[in-house]
Formats: structure tokens, sequence, C-alpha cells
């Protein structure tokens, strides 16, 4: 992760965007079954 003017508000944020994709997935693929 870069670290550049955003300061530790926009990491946080982006940590947790990307937490809340990567759990999106999982129960998507969770709930479709897998694959």
């Amino acid at each position: 992760m870069e670290t550049g003017c955003g300061g530790a508000m926009s990491d946080t944020g982006l940590q947790k965007l990307a937490f809340l994709l990567l759990v999106a997935l999982i129960l998507f693929v969770a709930a479709t079954g897998g694959v």
C-alpha cells in the first residue's frame, strides 16, 4: 500500500472497502454453492 498525502484515514478506508468486498465475494460464492 502506498503511503501518500491521504494519510491514515484513506488507508483505513481502502482496507475496510477491500475487506467488505472480500467478505461479499465469499458470501456470494457460499450462497451460489461454490464455483
